[in-house]
């Protein structure tokens, strides 16, 4: 029958209690800063934001995952040989596609802001 070993705590692992104690007052007070300079921009907004930007990702997935293997779909499906060079050809096309709209999102990410806070350049206006 095996035994439990127990192990020990880690002190550079953070425990569920220490993450579920208030910050401090400083702390909270930082938070109040960096949320004001960040205009306003609550998680809410993110969170909202990403959510819109779901259906691509899920298509986007789905895409990755066909494209994986065009030769092989062709092949199981008895397609010709020159179907399945346009297949292939296409295949590589919407995998560069993919990659960049990828690269694309990340770049959101890192760079988002509020689309209704004031603080965000409207490129429209720099004309």
């Amino acid at each position: 029958m095996p035994v439990a070993i127990p192990v020990p705590a880690r002190p550079d692992v953070l425990s569920a209690e220490v993450l579920a104690r208030p910050l401090s007052p400083e702390a909270e007070a930082f938070r109040a800063q960096v949320r004001a300079s960040l205009g306003g921009a609550s998680d809410d907004d993110f969170t909202r934001w990403q959510k819109s930007q779901q259906g691509g990702r899920i298509m986007a997935w789905g895409l990755s995952i066909v494209l994986m293997a065009p030769g092989a779909i062709c092949f199981f499906l008895k397609i010709d040989a020159a179907t399945s060079m346009i297949v292939e050809g296409v295949g590589l096309a919407l995998g560069w596609f993919l990659r960049h709209r990828r690269r694309q999102y990340i770049r959101q990410v890192v760079n988002w802001a509020d689309p209704d806070s004031d603080l965000v350049a409207d490129p429209a206006d720099a004309g």
